[in-house]
């Protein structure tokens, strides 16, 4: 039994296909809305104007899609995780304001059934973890941002686009400092990227993925070390359900996540279906949002692509966030890794 007053959850999802249009703040307005239809036992602010007690991780670009993003919410009761019982079907229908939840049945694989009866196409939670307190304090999914895994992907690429790329981001990565200028609200002013670039590597041909909704999710181990051919997940399908036209649209090639541990299974798998002229771009940058973080993939892009002369040939590209991560002993690790999933 976790015997604190309120419990705090860690909630991933993904969003993509046409509500990466969506702005930040409509997606918390959506997730808020989400919360109430699926019963949960959310707590909220004391005061005259009460709120959900819910925080979002770094916010995620107008356009961008992604299959990392996270929010923290609390609980307004405990949950025991070791009684059995069964949610409510109530809970699972679309008119959850009749719902009636046993707090004491929830779990992991519940509160995300919950939260997927509920999302309209292109959002889908991933995962749940409870956060336990560290020292006193809660943990905070945007004070523990460090990193963030992007993916930048170039339809009807031809050979030599995908080598003008590859040479100018070998060239822009090896540099020692990379001087960049941006607008502040004081002015124009001049910072290094480089210390906050952290991997940038390019390659070709993808495929399109899927959320595996019955993957036993672990977490990946994540170092800053360059990826092998050993650290993709295989291309296998394991999930029965077709893939919607908008999932085969991002053309992911590979899950998020690095050095992948023996048995993980990341959730994320692949279809064989593979894009022959895709050219990708993919960064590992400072999202911390601290001094110079919180990097965004577009501005090392054009970079790139102006370094190697392409940006006239190739200006549109789409994006995907593949993962956000904290920082631990020296290792990038997924956010979720900093809670446990409770049976």
């Amino acid at each position: 039994m976790i015997q604190n007053e309120r419990m705090k959850i860690r909630v991933k999802f993904s969003k993509t296909g046409s509500v990466k249009f969506l702005g930040h703040l409509d997606v918390m307005r959506y997730f808020q809305k989400a919360v109430r239809r699926a019963g949960l036992p959310v707590a909220y602010t004391e005061g005259y104007h009460p709120h959900q007690i819910m925080s979002f991780a770094a916010p995620l670009s107008v356009g961008t899609e992604s299959v990392g993003e996270y929010f923290d919410m609390e609980l307004a009761e405990p949950v025991d995780a070791f009684r059995e019982g069964d949610v409510s079907e109530k809970v699972l229908c679309e008119n959850g304001k009749d719902a009636s939840l046993p707090f004491a049945s929830l779990t992991s694989a519940k509160i995300k059934a919950l939260f997927n009866a509920q999302m309209a196409d292109g959002f889908r939670v991933l995962s749940v973890v409870w956060l336990p307190e560290t020292q006193g304090r809660k943990l905070s999914a945007m004070a523990s941002v460090a990193a963030a895994r992007y993916r930048l992907l170039f339809d009807d690429a031809d050979e030599r686009f995908y080598f003008a790329l590859k040479q100018a981001a070998e060239a822009l990565f090896a540099m020692e400092h990379i001087p960049l200028r941006k607008e502040t609200k004081k002015g124009e002013t001049e910072y290094d990227l480089k210390p906050s670039l952290y991997e940038c590597v390019v390659g070709r041909g993808g495929a399109a993925f899927h959320t595996d909704e019955n993957a036993e999710k672990k977490i990946a181990d994540t170092d800053k070390v360059p990826m092998t051919d050993t650290d993709k997940v295989p291309m296998t399908d394991t999930d029965n359900a077709p893939m919607t036209d908008m999932e085969k649209d991002t053309g992911l090639a590979m899950a998020a996540g690095r050095k992948k541990a023996a048995g993980t299974n990341t959730g994320i798998h692949m279809n064989e279906d593979a894009y022959e002229n895709l050219v990708y771009l993919e960064l590992l940058v400072n999202a911390s949002g601290s001094g110079t973080g919180n990097v965004k993939p577009t501005v090392v892009a054009e970079e790139i692509l102006s370094r190697g002369g392409l940006l006239p040939l190739q200006s549109s590209y789409r994006i995907v966030r593949l993962e956000t991560y904290l920082e631990e002993a020296g290792r990038f690790l997924p956010l979720e890794a900093a809670g446990h999933v409770f049976p």
